[in-house]
């Protein structure tokens, strides 16, 4: 029924994951824009619940990347659908919630290559990379559009 012999921990030989960090950031980026290029009851300009939702589905995408290479898909998904919700609902309770979930995010990112974490970890890790691609995806669209 399990397999314990299965890779426990994710590791890249001290090389940055590019596509683990890449790929979540652009989807947040272009997630968390749609609201003012897109005319559409979904995409609502003063709710991010549209880019998230978006973002959640299109996260199931990012299980079959090439430095995701782990035999545990449901504890990564898993731990991209959890790192997603800690990342967004505390911001209807602490409005700067963005910037402690950027921060968290780009320092993962600079020490992720050096770290042996479990899939669910990596999860969390690029859960997060989401949800801060959609926060400055949105600050930014904001602005420019």
């Amino acid at each position: 029924m399990w397999n314990f012999q299965s890779r426990i921990i994710m590791h890249w030989d001290g090389r940055r994951p590019t596509s683990l960090w890449f790929y979540p950031l652009s989807v947040g980026l272009v997630a968390g824009s749609l609201p003012y290029l897109v005319e559409h009851s979904f995409f609502d300009e003063s709710s991010l619940m549209g880019p998230v939702g978006l973002s959640a589905f299109l996260a199931i995408g990012l299980l079959f990347l090439p430095d995701s290479a782990t035999e545990r898909k449901v504890e990564m998904i898993t731990g991209i659908w959890i790192g997603m919700s800690i990342s967004y609902f505390p911001i209807a309770l602490f409005f700067v919630w963005m910037v402690p979930v950027i921060i968290f995010w780009i320092s993962s990112t600079i020490s992720i290559q050096t770290s042996h974490l479990p899939p669910f970890r990596i999860g969390l890790w690029m859960g997060t990379g989401i949800l801060s691609g959609i926060y400055i995806g949105n600050i930014i669209a904001y602005n420019l559009l």
